[in-house]
């Protein structure tokens, strides 16, 4: 039983050590501080052509110069150290009875090693067997007080390792240098004096000139890049700058450009015509003035129609025919005065009796006017309808006179005839004498002057009528 009792202490400290154990957390911590500086200096670049150009207006500013680039690095080197932090996980379990259990068995123990010598040393006898136990009480009580001294003071003493186990710790890293600043400034300056400079912009070259003691040099570009040569390069072209056979580098035209848009704008606003204008965009068809000179041109060329519109006008109303208005119609077709035109030249051939050409011409129009689509807007079908009823108003109108015109002839018909039987009733009676021949003579010409008027029938009549009244023939 004692050695029954002697493994369950064992176990039990073996398992607080071993929970104790994985109840640690560790977490870290890098702090770096700077420790130190450095500048590190040299050239970047080495000492080449370097230009520094400028355009305001048509002139050009240039300087030239050998220049380095040199630079200065700053560094600064980093101290690193890593912190180590410890922590017991769950130590209101493990802890307190890792103190608690090694606690109670040190004591234990340790007191009833203590108590053991003042034991008997004897070795009881079994009265019902008469065995002698193995073990006297003193003996008992050392192996006992043993055990529980073996399972206490090892829980005891991992309770204390445990409090070391939380001790932070640090660990020192390798130093890092990092780049702070990098600068960079030009160098070894000094100016190309009395060399010639060439220019090109697109496939042109020019003579700039030559350098003066300082590097300098002042151009003016107008007679060397007119208008016309920069618009064909591109809209905004560099200039490049030419030493020798090398390109040093190049200046921005578009000042320049400006410049020659600004004074062709000028020069266009004050001729005031559409040549003017078209001059202007044949070299800045793309600037931001071309719509603006467009529409100037439109106005200008709206202008000039609408003066030969007025004078075209003047002279159609002048003339006052259907031709007149019909070759204003064919000449003017965008005018304000093409529905007045139109209305015109329909009222003119109504008037001269040209129904039919009236009619055909309304039809033309209304068709051409409809297009493709066989649609007409408001305006134009309202014109066309008034333009139909002037017709279909002529067209009755005609018909009426013409109605009235055939009345008329028939009573002409009708009387004549009827004076030509007045005048047979005078002749006597007694046949074809003279007077009675010069009678019926003046009632057969009477009737001949209506014969192609009047009805067969209405001729036959009237002969009859005379020749029985005055006996004479024809």
């Amino acid at each position: 039983m004692m050695r029954g009792a002697g493994r369950g202490i064992g176990l039990a400290a073996l398992a607080v050590v071993g929970g104790s154990c994985a109840s640690i957390k560790l977490t870290s911590e890098i702090e770096e501080t700077p420790s130190s500086e450095r500048t590190e200096t040299g050239v970047e670049v080495p000492a080449g052509a370097k230009l520094v150009g400028e355009v305001g207006g048509n002139l050009l500013e240039l300087r030239l110069t050998t220049e380095a680039t040199c630079f200065e690095t700053d560094f600064v080197t980093m101290e690193r150290v890593r912190h180590n932090v410890r922590e017991m996980d769950d130590w209101d379990f493990f802890g307190w009875f890792e103190v608690g259990f090694g606690g109670l068995a040190t004591g234990a123990g340790a007191a009833v090693v203590g108590v053991a010598p003042s034991l008997s040393n004897e070795h009881d006898v079994d009265p019902d067997t008469g065995k002698e136990d193995p073990l006297s009480d003193q003996e008992t009580a050392y192996v006992l007080g043993s055990l529980a001294l073996a399972a206490g003071v090892p829980v005891l003493v991992m309770a204390v390792v445990d409090s070391f186990r939380t001790v932070d710790t640090d660990d020192e890293l390798p130093s890092r240098e990092d780049l702070v600043d990098h600068r960079t400034y030009a160098c070894d300056v000094a100016p190309i004096a009395d060399v010639a400079v060439l220019g090109r912009v697109g496939a042109v070259q020019i003579e700039l000139g030559v350098t003066d003691a300082e590097g300098h040099l002042s151009v003016d570009l107008e007679p060397l890049l007119p208008a016309h040569v920069v618009a064909a390069a591109e809209a905004s072209p560099p200039l490049q700058v030419v030493v020798g056979a090398a390109v040093v580098g190049e200046v921005d035209l578009s000042p320049y450009v400006a410049f020659l848009e600004n004074a062709a704008w000028a020069e266009a606003q004050t001729r005031g015509s559409v040549e003017g204008w078209q001059a202007f965009l044949a070299v800045f068809s793309n600037s931001s003035g071309a719509m603006e000179a467009r529409a100037e041109i439109a106005r200008l060329e709206a202008a000039a129609r609408a003066e030969v519109e007025d004078e075209a006008w003047a002279a159609t109303e002048a003339e006052a025919t259907p031709e007149a208005f019909l070759e204003f119609v064919g000449s003017h077709p965008g005018s304000g005065r093409l529905a007045d035109a139109r209305r015109r030249a329909v009222e003119l051939l109504l008037a001269a009796d040209r129904i039919d050409e009236a009619e055909n011409l309304v039809v033309a129009w209304a068709m051409a006017a409809a297009g493709v689509r066989g649609e007409l807007g408001t305006d134009a079908r309202r014109e066309f309808n008034e333009l139909g009823a002037l017709v279909r108003t002529g067209r009755e109108a005609l018909a009426q006179e013409a109605a009235d015109a055939e009345a008329a002839a028939a009573d002409r018909v009708r009387r004549t005839l009827s004076r030509a039987r007045s005048a047979a009733d005078g002749c006597s009676t007694g046949g074809c004498s003279a007077a009675n021949s010069a009678i019926a003579a003046d009632a057969y010409r009477l009737i001949d002057s209506v014969r192609s008027q009047a009805g067969a029938r209405q001729v036959s009549d009237a002969e009859m009528r005379v020749l029985g009244r005055c006996g004479c023939t024809r």
